[in-house]
């Protein structure tokens, strides 16, 4: 019998084991909490990046074309004199025909012509950006 305990004494019983697991499980979890608390701004970034390329695709479209504003969609026609939309679709920035999604996950999208400029103003996780997409187009009313 002193032999048996003798043997058990040298390695881990079964509790330790586990606990060293929960132990691993518990700062294996806090990785993503620790990276995003020291990189905050990283998500912040990726909103306005796709905002910003969003917002630059779309001035290329209406760089030199007859643009109209009807009902908080843009309306242009390209040099063969077909007539294209931009628009809201299903929390989505979209230019149709072709449905070419621009951005996602926006919940309310606003053109406006003022002084000159064609402003798109976008409502995306309760806050609203306006963003110049074009200066010195032919508006029509």
């Amino acid at each position: 019998m002193g032999r048996l305990s003798r043997i058990n004494s040298n390695g881990f019983t079964l509790i330790e084991t586990l606990l060293a697991f929960v132990i691993c499980v518990f700062i294996v979890s806090l990785v993503p909490t620790i990276i995003i608390s020291v990189h905050p701004n990283r998500i912040n970034s990726d909103i306005y990046e796709d905002i910003a390329i969003a917002s630059s695709q779309i001035s290329q479209y209406l760089f030199n074309e007859v643009v109209s504003i009807e009902d908080n969609e843009i309306v242009y026609k390209d040099e063969d004199e077909k007539e294209y939309t931009i628009s809201l679709d299903k929390d989505r920035v979209v230019k149709t025909p072709g449905y070419q999604i621009f951005l996602y996950n926006v919940s309310d999208v606003a053109f406006e012509y003022i002084e000159n400029c064609i402003y798109m103003t976008i409502t995306r996780y309760d806050h609203d950006y306006k963003i110049l997409i074009g200066v010195n187009h032919i508006y029509e009313e």
